[in-house]
């Protein structure tokens, strides 16, 4: 008979730790890490830039637009010390937003031109690099005249209050009226004689020349830009080569060729004021005297 066994089955047990998983203990929510605090963004502050623009826009000349070139380097330097790309993009933003309120606000043409000069002036100054490539002058052109169009556009489509219906022949009454001064004010702007005199002339074609220079023009000066050149040694160096008692037109001298002219030519402008410069005394010297007979063309003749 087989023997009982005296060892009693072992129940099962469980580990204390299993026994802690087994109890549903309460959960809570996960928590997002803690993140840092977004820092407070700073306003842009515009004060200094703005100032200077104003304070230009106080200089500008009301009837053409035109910035004088000190107030529009102060605003550029205003520009300049602006921290960062965000406030250098502020400050052009508003010089938009003032250009459209001087337009279609204050009605203000003059005005929105300035702060256009104002807005392309704008450099951040000099990257270190390279010498800047120059300007398609083509382009440079197109813009100007497109930007002219543009302005008398604006012009003619903002009438003040209380201007007469028929302005518009007015107008053509006046350039009939002026016509004759712009080829004497011409004459001037191209003379390269330091003693040529400003004709007297009316301001609307004053005004005329200024919008067509640019920023760069003031009250009765000469075009800037390009070489400067000697008018007399042009003379002397086209009649190096005609003989004694030789005759030429104010035309023929001005399309004559000459070194220190090289591929260029003065306007005939230019030569009529020196060789007749208002107020004095007709050209004579370097064996060349300037001649003005009745019924026949102007110009000079060799005497020696």
């Amino acid at each position: 008979m087989a023997r009982r066994s005296n060892t009693a089955q072992a129940e099962p047990t469980t580990d204390a730790t299993t026994e802690e998983a087994a109890v549903e203990t309460p959960t809570t929510e996960p928590t997002e890490a803690p993140t840092e605090a977004k820092a407070e963004e700073v306003p842009v502050d515009l004060t200094g830039f703005q100032a200077a623009v104003n304070e230009a826009l106080t200089e500008t000349d009301s009837s053409t637009g035109e910035v004088p070139v000190a107030s529009a380097d102060k605003v550029n330097q205003a520009y300049r010390a602006l921290d960062g790309l965000k406030p250098k993009n502020a400050a052009r933003a508003w010089l938009d937003q003032a250009m459209k309120d001087a337009i279609s606000v204050d009605k203000d043409i003059m005005r929105a031109r300035a702060l256009v000069d104002l807005k392309e002036g704008l450099s951040a100054g000099s990257g270190g690099g390279g010498t800047k490539a120059p300007a398609d002058p083509t382009q440079a052109f197109v813009n100007k005249v497109a930007s002219l169009r543009i302005a008398q556009t604006l012009v003619e489509g903002t009438v003040p209050e209380g201007v007469n219906e028929d302005w518009s022949a007015k107008v053509e009454e006046l350039l009939t009226e002026v016509t004759g001064q712009i080829d004497s004010f011409a004459a001037f702007q191209a003379s390269d004689d330091a003693d040529a005199e400003e004709p007297e002339v009316s301001p609307v074609v004053r005004q005329a020349f200024k919008l067509a220079q640019g920023r760069g023009g003031g009250g009765g000066s000469r075009v800037s830009g390009g070489p400067r050149r000697d008018i007399e040694k042009h003379l002397v160096q086209v009649f190096e080569n005609v003989e004694a008692g030789g005759f030429l037109t104010i035309a023929e001298i001005a399309k004559a060729q000459s070194t220190e002219y090289g591929d260029d030519r003065p306007s005939a402008g230019a030569v009529s004021a020196r060789l007749f410069p208002k107020g004095k005394e007709p050209y004579s010297a370097n064996g060349i005297e300037a001649v003005n007979e009745e019924g026949k063309s102007r110009g000079a003749r060799k005497t020696a």
